[in-house]
């Protein structure tokens, strides 16, 4: 039975603008004790108690000792359904020592919420009519030992069931206690999905700022638009912003700097930019805008030819007769791009030959030739899942994809003002002994509060021609720093086999199901260096990593 200190916590939140005809619902649980590796973060018991009538929801956890301040508490409420305690929801998470707290339903924006601690049990509270007249019948909590990403749960509970109260005959003169043991619980969602612990973002504005919008056929005192797109991706409202342009000889339009309203998080903003090459410019003028935020700078930059630009036929782009082959044919390189509503998206540029670059992560390995139009003409220069035309000066270390420019000097790429990293394909028949790298991404508002659905994929390369590649943690035995110790043999013969390191960037992946899928493949590297244990590999699109937090 539930303690009198976590069931009066509960009351006293929730009792304060419960109406007469309120619906409430409640329950309880216990957690095994000395489950975590610290008693202040060892959670023994919790319990929720909604009131769909009022939009009220609380969460008391009780933990064997004084909870720890500095500690991350968060409690999932939502609805059962048949993969466990889903949509429709609410996440209540915030630190006892910063007295700061936030709430968020499925889809929701992010609100105040209260956190108090009694004794040893740490209290939860929402409230707000607009998002909370929900019958919620379930509840998950958790606890990290800070709110540091890389820290992991110290604790969480099974799912806890919710039971509606018997509609009131009367007011009542006293609040009782609950009595009654917690129904089973329910089965906690699938290892697909899962509701991440709280996570700890800097609170910071990032901008960032495209040109695009180049016409196919640019003629001299003729005006046209180009597009100017800002955005602040990070969770923090930006300062004022300052648009400025640099000086291109023959440039019209755009000599006069803008000043603009900050940004809210996540706000995106496009301009559009009337300009003109006049008689004195030059065939090929570059563009450039710099973007300033306080202490935030970035930059963009956009390629103007006169006359008409070069397409993509049917065949690809063709590249012009080489003497010598350039360094920079043959390369493979990637990005990545954060985003607050959900983890990333990785990018990439595989320049084919002399004349043609495939934009974005090519399917089934390197290509030979480069023949595919972009299935996404629209998207950022990496993203565009086709070939584009280029030029390298090997002199300068210039490089122009389509209308952006950029360096390839040294062994580094940047492009756009964005820098790129190496890539190499893996010599056929390569081994590796790799254990339990992971890929690891969300959707949802992870930054600021829990609640954001986690999709976790953890891949196993073994010397003796075995893989692992599977959406649930790996089951493993023996001593990871020794060797190999994955046994594949444990997973559904839809999750492991046999690979095969392929010439041309290629892994054939032979599942024990029988079937075969070829994939693109490369070894990440760290200071140009093939480095598939510290860094990891790509397989398609994801790269697989060691586990940042041993």
């Amino acid at each position: 039975m539930i303690r009198r200190a976590l069931a009066t916590a509960i009351v006293a939140f929730t009792a304060l603008t419960a109406p007469a005809q309120a619906t409430v619902h409640h329950g309880t649980g216990a957690d095994p004790a000395g489950d975590s590796t610290a008693s202040n973060v060892d959670i023994v018991e919790a319990g929720a108690q909604t009131d769909d009538a009022a939009g009220t929801v609380a969460v008391a956890l009780r933990f064997a000792a004084t909870p720890a301040s500095n500690a991350y508490y968060a409690a999932v409420v939502g609805t059962n359904g048949s993969s466990g305690c889903g949509a429709p929801y609410v996440v209540i998470a915030g630190t006892p020592g910063s007295h700061l707290a936030n709430f968020q339903r499925d889809g929701g924006n992010v609100t105040p919420a209260s956190i108090a601690v009694d004794g040893t049990t740490v209290v939860l509270g929402a409230s707000d009519p607009a998002q909370l007249l929900v019958p919620f019948d379930c509840l998950y909590g958790a606890v990290k030992t800070s709110s540091a990403q890389a820290a992991p749960i110290a604790d969480d509970t099974a799912t806890i069931a919710l039971a509606a109260d018997a509609p009131p005959v009367a007011t009542p003169t006293a609040t009782p206690v609950p009595t009654a043991a917690p129904p089973a619980p329910t089965p906690v969602p699938g290892p697909t999905t899962a509701t991440a612990p709280p996570v700890a973002v800097p609170k910071t504005a990032k901008l960032t700022v495209s040109l695009d919008g180049a016409p196919s056929t640019i003629k001299r005192n003729h005006t046209f638009t180009i597009k100017l797109k800002l955005a602040n991706d990070g969770l923090k409202k930006s300062s004022k912003v300052t648009v400025s342009f640099a000086k291109a000889r023959g440039l019209s339009g755009v000599s006069k700097a803008k000043k603009l309203p900050a940004l809210k998080p996540a706000q995106k903003r496009t301009l559009k930019l009337r300009v003109k090459l006049t008689k004195s410019a030059r065939v090929s003028t570059t563009l450039k805008v710099n973007v300033r935020s306080g202490k935030l700078k970035t930059s963009s930059s956009l390629l103007l030819r006169i006359g008409k630009a070069k397409k993509i036929a049917a065949g690809g782009p063709k590249p012009g007769p080489e003497t010598k082959k350039s360094p920079i044919v043959g390369t493979f390189w990637w990005r990545n791009v954060n985003h607050v509503d959900y983890a990333w998206d990785n990018r990439a540029l595989y320049f084919v030959d002399g004349g043609a670059v495939y934009s974005g992560f090519p399917a089934g390995g390197l290509p030979a030739t480069c023949g595919t139009p972009p299935a996404k003409p629209a998207d950022e220069i990496d993203e565009r899942d086709g070939c584009l035309p280029y030029t390298f000066d090997a002199s300068s270390g210039t490089v122009t994809i389509g209308d952006k420019t950029g360096t390839f000097k040294d062994g580094k790429l940047t492009i756009d003002g964005n820098e790129y990293f190496p890539l190499i394909p893996a010599v056929p028949g390569t081994r590796f002994t790799i254990n339990d790298h992971q890929h690891t991404g969300f959707s949802g508002m992870c930054g600021l509060i829990t609640g954001c659905v986690i999709t976790e994929k953890y891949l196993s390369l073994l010397p003796d021609g075995q893989f692992v590649l599977s959406k649930s943690t790996t089951a493993s035995v023996g001593d990871p720093g020794t060797g190999p110790y994955t046994v594949a043999g444990s997973f559904p013969p839809d999750q492991h086999g046999t690979y095969e390191v392929q010439a041309g960037g290629k892994i054939a992946l032979t599942y024990a199901d029988g079937s075969v899928k070829v994939e693109t493949f490369a070894v990440d590297t760290k200071n140009g260096v093939p480095d598939p244990n510290g860094e990891g590999v790509f397989i398609g699109e994801d790269n697989f990593y060691p586990d940042p937090t041993p």
